[in-house]
């Protein structure tokens, strides 16, 4: 199947990001993380790290990591992002929501088959789950004992591991963050790390 990927090169895909952080933004406007910021915040750090440590420059893979967790957290349906911002965005939106509520055959048939889909969709993934270490290192949930980020520390380091190889840089990236702060700062707490 033919990659119908659109590198980021033009000012016309800049405006496409900035639709969908407009997009995001109403209608997250009174979502909160676990710390109480802003949830437009952790999408803008996932989009972040894409684009700068793993240097993605696909537009269709930036839109889908601001709107990949609209569709659990608001009112917005697939079919909005479908008709908004295009099949191959909605394709790997919908890949990344799959085991949550949806089992549309038709519908993974359709994702299955855009090149690259599964591979957009892990890179989300990882950098949703190094902005999540990120944030838990730097800035941890107020009432989250050592116990608790100990244990959300050594999942997130699981399935890490287990997107070993979707992109080196951010994995790189989270390796820094554990030699750096995790061990550092929670040297007492053991947490296990990638496998080199």
């Amino acid at each position: 199947v033919k990659d119908k990927s659109r590198p980021m090169k033009s000012h016309e895909n800049l405006l496409l990001l900035m639709e969908a952080l407009e997009f995001a933004s109403y209608r997250l406007k009174f979502e909160k993380t676990k710390n109480d910021e802003p949830y437009l915040n952790h999408l803008i750090q996932v989009c972040s790290l894409l684009s700068t440590i793993g240097e993605v420059k696909d537009i269709d893979i930036l839109r889908a990591s601001i709107l990949y967790d609209l569709v659990g957290r608001s009112n917005v349906k697939p079919v909005d992002i479908h008709l908004r911002f295009g099949p191959r965005t909605y394709a790997i939106v919908r890949k990344l929501n799959l085991e949550k509520s949806f089992s549309n055959n038709k519908e993974v048939v359709f994702q299955e088959s855009y090149a690259g889909l599964n591979e957009a969709a892990n890179m989300i993934k990882l950098a949703d789950l190094v902005a999540n270490v990120e944030m838990m290192v730097s800035c941890p949930p107020p009432g989250w004992d050592i116990e608790r980020r100990k244990i959300f520390l050594e999942w997130s380091a699981k399935n890490i591991n287990d997107l070993k190889g979707t992109c080196p840089q951010l994995e790189e990236y989270y390796h820094c963050i554990y030699t750096c702060d995790v061990e550092e700062e929670m040297k007492y707490i053991n947490v296990s790390k990638i496998s080199a």
